[in-house]
């Protein structure tokens, strides 16, 4: 009885990991200042899209550069996650893994988000965090965050 048990299981977790794909994923920009005031969590398919996203930020620093990243966006795809306007510094975006993880068209990131701890002193600076990923262009329906809060 014990051996079926075991052997449902094993096979259970092998059609499991079956059914996921693997995506692999790579940080194309990070910062902590992206301007960016709103969480955020989108795919972007086009240069413009992506300068677009970017130009209410290059306005309030006056900048005339348009943001961009060169990719071929006929291949490849870009994830924008955006942690949105913090009060202090001391929040940041860390990928945990090179491989992101499709399953029932759902994108699944190994995004930790680091947080200050609680009563520590940070500088009292508005802060924006964000990464932009690069991974090969799929289809899905929705994006989702694979992740731990940090201290």
């Amino acid at each position: 009885m014990i051996q079926k048990i075991l052997v449902l299981g094993l096979l259970s977790a092998l059609m499991y990991g079956c059914s996921a794909e693997k995506v692999p994923i790579q940080i194309k920009y990070s910062s902590n200042q992206c301007g960016i005031n709103k969480p955020m969590l989108i795919s972007i398919k086009s240069a413009s899209e992506l300068a677009n996203l970017f130009e209410p930020a290059q306005k309030k620093t006056l900048s005339t550069k348009t943001f961009k990243i060169d990719i071929d966006y006929q291949k490849q795809m870009l994830i924008l996650f955006a942690m949105g306007q913090k009060p202090t510094s001391g929040y940041n975006i860390l990928l945990r893994d090179k491989v992101a993880r499709l399953e029932s068209e759902k994108l699944y990131l190994p995004i930790n988000v680091q947080q200050p701890a609680e009563g520590s002193i940070q500088a009292q600076v508005i802060s924006s965090p964000c990464q932009i990923y690069v991974i090969s262009k799929i289809e899905f329906m929705e994006i989702l965050v694979a992740s731990r809060s940090l201290r």
